[in-house]
């Protein structure tokens, strides 16, 4: 979820074009409730007793992202690979949350 907010963060800063402003807005609110959901997750995990490591280089290491800059300015291009990674992460939570049988409340994947 980290490296997905770093790229939403990444295209929020660099669209151009005539979608420039709907995309902006869109890509802060979204790199926003992505923070939110994270720390919504490291705060159950303290809750139950876990450490949260944060680390970029442990970040880099762990995800399932490709972790490399997004290409161009271009709103289609943006979407296209926010939409990839959107679509991989769902897939892997979706995975994980099968593999450990634990139901899901409003929130974190809801």
């Amino acid at each position: 979820v980290t490296v997905l907010a770093v790229k939403t963060r990444q295209a929020h800063w660099n669209i151009e074009g005539l979608s420039f402003m709907p995309l902006h807005e869109l890509f802060g609110e979204q790199y926003d409730q992505l923070n939110k959901e994270l720390d919504e997750l490291a705060e159950r995990m303290r809750m139950l007793g876990q450490p949260v490591e944060a680390s970029l280089q442990l970040f880099s290491k762990l995800t399932s992202l490709q972790d490399k800059s997004l290409k161009g300015t271009q709103a289609k291009a943006l979407l296209e690979a926010l939409y990839a990674d959107h679509e991989s992460l769902i897939r892997q939570l979706r995975k994980a949350i099968s593999e450990t049988n634990v139901p899901v409340s409003k929130g974190i994947m809801a």
